[in-house]
Order: C-alpha cells, then structure tokens, then sequence
C-alpha cells in the first residue's frame, strides 16, 4: 500500500508540474520579441552591436525559463547564426519580466564573428531570438535592416584614384 501512496503523489506531483507549465506557457506566448542594431550604418570591420528584446505588453508577470547560458541570437542575413560558434553552460535558469517591462540582451558581430562570417559592403538583416523553453519555436522577431559602407578614408583614396584616372585619360586625349 505504501508503494501505491507513493505512486499517487508522484502522479499528482508530475500533473502540478505540467499544470503550472501549462500557465507559463499561455503567459510566455504573449511576449514581443524585438531586434535591433545602435546604427543603421557601420562602416567596414565595425562591429555590429545587437540588442535583442522580449517585451512584456500585458499587465501580467511572465517568467522565461532557459535549458542553458544561451537566452537570446541572432541570424543575420539567414546565413549567419551567432550562437553556432559558441559554448553555454547547461543550466536552468527563469527570467520574470513584470507586465508592461521588457529585458533586453546585448550581443555583438564583433572581429570573431566577422571572421566566420565577414561583412559586405550593402544592406545586411537581422532576425533576433529568445530561446525561452515556453516559446515553442515561436522565438523569432521581425526583422531589421542595416547598411555596411566603406570607410570614409577609403572611400576617399577610391574617389582620388577614379579623379586621377580620369585626368590621366584625359591627357592621353589631348
């Protein structure tokens, strides 16, 4: 009989947990994911600095729980994924986020990521990610655009040598 008192209470234990899962799940859902950069336009070799944002917008606390260190990514350009070439610690950890509050996670396309995955010249997007165990794959924000352009110095030396070519063609004409 004991055996079967302990059975029961695990049994009840375990509908508790999913229960209480359940209503995190349901809260969860509602949180805006965000992704944003601190410029619309870097220069060549700058680093990119990313800010990924879950955004609580109901009156209701919502609690994140995480399987590991990684909480929130990044794709960029749906080719680059930031958290690929990284290491997280497994352990569980929540996040709450009171209604109407947000958090906010900072990363970097810094020089170990240019080297994976270097950036052009032109418009690049990103998508951010909150990889909370409630989302359910639902971690993706909108996206957001910006533009990589050459450095002014460069720029500059590209402009004087077309300027000189140009005087150089047209001596050769005269």
């Amino acid at each position: 009989m004991l055996r079967s008192n302990k059975f029961r209470r695990s049994w009840w234990f375990g509908i508790l947990c999913l229960a209480a899962l359940g209503a995190q799940t349901t809260r969860a859902d509602l949180v805006e994911i965000t992704v944003a950069t601190d410029k619309a336009i870097y220069q060549l070799d700058e680093d990119v600095l990313v800010s990924v944002t879950a955004f609580n917008p109901t009156s209701e606390p919502v609690t994140l729980g995480f399987g590991s260190a990684l909480e929130a990514n990044y794709l960029m350009d749906g080719q680059f994924n930031w958290y690929q070439y990284k290491i997280f610690a497994l352990s569980a950890t929540h996040l709450h986020i009171a209604g109407g509050d947000s958090h906010t996670w900072h990363l970097c396309h810094g020089p170990m990521e240019r080297g994976l995955y270097p950036l052009e010249l032109g418009p690049h997007t990103l998508v951010g990610q909150v990889r909370a165990t409630q989302l359910l794959g639902d971690w993706n924000s909108p996206s957001c655009t910006f533009t990589v352009v050459p450095e002014p110095a460069g720029a500059l030396l590209g402009a004087w040598g077309i300027l000189v070519g140009l005087s150089r063609l047209r001596r050769r004409a005269s």
